[in-house]
């Protein structure tokens, strides 16, 4: 550029300033300082929009806008109120007639029409559909024991003598783990000595629970498994660990 102008010079062409709305004094330049405060706080425009329109650069705009004392906007801010073309949006009448089908489910939508949680859930609040409440009764609890009858499980929501239960079985105990001797509180369970299961007679005797911690109640599950043991089996365990320790 600047051998252009040289050779403009020299043959007596002025060159021409394009940028008409914009005076250059030196390196400084001046405009409207005042027209472009109004445009971009009033009329949201961005610094880019009025450097055009002022023939000055968006760099000096700003910089001449944040020295006058104008809060500059995050570049993100003009773009508020637009609406995000990458946005998904469903038909909310389809969505809720689909769902409101006896077997349908969020997951169910997701892969039917290809899109994520979020967006089916949007569909739902235009609806004004209302979740559905997960059944999780019965044989669709993650945690259902198929091995228990019916009495079985009638005995077993029997909570308050369960709970008066562990706390004698603690009490007794000392609150402390009968196999590590870990004491530390917030971290022990009351194990059935002979599975809760199949000993439905001494269920709530506390001579029948023994005070473990949570790794060990764990680990001892995992070694005998959920039913099939008693004391013979408890006492061997015991044993093995004391053993163990002690060489």
């Amino acid at each position: 550029m600047p051998t252009l102008l040289r050779i403009l010079k020299r043959t007596g062409i002025e060159p021409r300033d394009d940028r008409n709305a914009a005076v250059h004094h030196g390196r400084r330049v001046r405009f409207d300082l005042e027209k472009a405060a109004k445009l971009y706080v009033d009329n949201e425009w961005n610094a880019e929009r009025i450097g055009e329109l002022l023939g000055v650069n968006a760099s000096t705009i700003l910089r001449r806008l944040r020295e006058s004392g104008v809060m500059i906007r995050h570049h993100n801010d003009t773009k508020r109120g637009k609406p995000n073309h990458r946005r998904i949006d469903l038909d909310p009448q389809l969505v809720a007639l689909e769902y409101a089908k006896q077997d349908a489910d969020i997951k169910s939508l997701m892969a039917m029409f290809g899109v994520t949680k979020s967006i089916i859930r949007r569909a739902f609040d235009a609806a004004g559909v209302e979740t559905k409440k997960r059944d999780r009764d019965g044989a669709k609890n993650p945690n259902w024991r198929p091995d228990l009858t019916a009495e079985e499980r009638a005995l077993r929501r029997d909570s308050a003598k369960q709970t008066k239960w562990r706390i004698q079985v603690y009490e007794r105990d000392g609150y402390k783990c009968q196999r590590c001797g870990d004491a530390q509180g917030g971290n022990l369970n009351a194990h059935h000595v002979e599975a809760h299961c199949q000993n439905t007679k001494d269920r709530n005797d506390p001579d029948n629970g023994i005070t473990l911690c949570v790794e060990c109640h764990r680990g001892f599950h995992r070694a005998y498994g959920l039913r099939g043991f008693g004391r013979k089996q408890l006492a061997e365990w015991l044993e093995n660990y004391r053993t163990k320790n002690a060489a």
